[in-house]
Parts: C-alpha cells; structure tokens; sequence
C-alpha cells in the first residue's frame, strides 16, 4: 500500500456530501442511455433476422417490408399502404423507438436481476417472452389488422426473432454497465517495484503483516470504498488487487497518517519501468476474462 486516491477538494476542506442521491441520479441516467443503446442494436439484428429468415427463407413479405409492417401493425394496413414510401420512414421510427424503450427498461431492471444471480442470457429469454407479448397484446387491442397471436406457429416465431432483440441487448447491458451495479465490486490491480534489497523487501512486508498496517489507513481505505485488497510479491514486483464499491473512490477527508504511511512506505518503493512519471501504483490492463470467451 502507499497510495492515496481520497479526492483533492476534501483534502482541502470542502463539506462531505453525505448523500447518495447525486450517484443513484448518475447511475439511473447511465443505465437509460446504456439501455437505449443497447435496445437500438438489438433493433439492427432482429432486423437482421427477419430478412435472412422472413424474407430470404420463406419469402413472407419483401425486403422493404419490414419497416412498413410496423405500421400496418400499429396503425393498419390501409394507412400503410396510404403513406407509400412514407411508411418505410415512419415504420423504422416506431421500431427503433419501441427498441430503444425497451432496452432502457431493461437496463433499469438489470441491477436486481444481477443481484439475484439470474444471468444475462437467461433474463434475455425471458424479456424476449415479456416484450412479444405485451407488445402484441397492445396492438391487438388497438388494430384488426394482425395475425392470429393464439396460432401456435405465430407464436414461436415471433418469441424466436424477439429473442435475437434481447439477446444481444441483454449482453450489451451487462457488458457496459458491469462495475456500475450497486453493491456489485470492481476489480482493480496495480502493480509497483520494491527496492531489491532483502533488508527493504522483509522490512515492507513486515509493515504489511498482520497488525502491522495503521489502523487509520485501513479505516481510510473503508472510506474511499475500497471492500477487499491483496497484494502479492514475486521477487521485488508487488501486485495489488483492489475490490472496490461501484462509487470508488468516495469523497473523504484524508487523516494526517496519510501522508506519513505513504512517505514511510515510499523508502521501500520504486516506481515500475513502464510507469508514468510520478506515478506510484502503475494499473494494469486485463487482457484476458474466461467470463468473455
């Protein structure tokens, strides 16, 4: 340890903002724009989809038809064939907007889906099921101009080209709000060189043994948000493991200890080669997650 990461306008005196309210309102406006932008892709492939299968596979309508039938469904297919070219415009706006809502939605709900474990592929399909039939109950409600949503076939159709909508939504929204999930940790690791001296290496690592590290900065990294740390050494090369809270690092009032732990641990330190100047902890960059494969 040896590095403090508690913010400057504390350290010099500013209130604590003791409330949450400023970083749940971040949060909600991030999961609504990670949402929509998730929703607008999922919207790209299911179109995707429909044209391999829909149009390609069993020539069910033409390729310009997918946008238009949007339309039909909302609004009839007199109207759709009343606007032209127009409904092409209109049917891509309804769908992308539908998509984008959608997508949104889910990504508000995703944080207590995460926290109950159920995994993104899992809420997707599940979405796919919700999302056909609201969608298609709201449009029987409002139009004739439908097919047979009690038709079996109809049915499996729709939930299967639905799921190529959610699917991808579903992995977008987990893959760009990870770390962002509240109680959920983020992973840090830092790396840092020793002096390459036995009497150095023992004496910091005797400072790092139990009881050996000051109580005021274990309390002062609780305080930053930092909820687990191990560090590991191979010859003089530390490598620190941070797990830290979604709002690290967290406004704090620094402890005078501070700057004396952080001076005594620097008598044992050097910078990495590859480090920036005046750099101490140098981040590392993940290249591999098995969670990724």
């Amino acid at each position: 340890m040896g590095q403090s990461r508690c913010l400057r306008s504390q350290r010099q005196g500013a209130p604590l903002d003791t409330s949450s309210g400023t970083s749940r309102s971040t949060l909600r406006r991030r999961q609504l724009s990670v949402g929509a932008i998730a929703g607008l892709v999922g919207g790209v492939v299911i179109w995707i989809y429909e044209a391999l299968v829909w149009v390609g596979a069993q020539h069910l309508l033409p390729l310009q038809g997918i946008p238009s039938n949007a339309v039909g469904l909302v609004f009839g297919k007199a109207v759709q064939a009343s606007l032209g070219a127009g409904a092409f415009f209109l049917g891509t706006l309804i769908h992308f907007a539908f998509a984008a809502a959608w997508g949104a939605l889910f990504a508000l709900l995703w944080p207590t889906l995460r926290r109950r474990g159920i995994e993104a592929t899992l809420a997707a399909i599940g979405w796919a099921v919700v999302a056909w039939v609201v969608m298609h109950a709201a449009i029987a409600l409002v139009s004739n101009n439908h097919p047979d949503y009690l038709d079996p076939v109809v049915v499996i159709g729709g939930i299967l080209s639905h799921l190529f909508f959610t699917v991808p939504m579903a992995l977008l929204v987990r893959r760009w709000l990870a770390g962002s999930v509240p109680g959920e940790r983020r992973i840090h690791v830092r790396v840092l060189d020793l002096v390459d001296e036995p009497g150095s290496i023992a004496a910091y690592e005797r400072h790092h043994a139990k009881g050996g590290v000051w109580p005021a900065v274990l309390g002062h990294m609780g305080a930053q948000g930092i909820e687990s740390m191990d560090i590991y050494r191979s010859g003089d090369r530390l490598v620190m493991v941070m797990g830290v809270a979604a709002d690290y690092p967290r406004p704090c009032v620094e402890p005078p200890e501070i700057s004396e732990w952080e001076t005594l641990m620097s008598t044992f330190q050097r910078p990495v080669p590859h480090g920036r100047a005046g750099e101490k902890w140098t981040p590392a960059q993940r290249i591999f997650s098995l969670d990724d494969q």
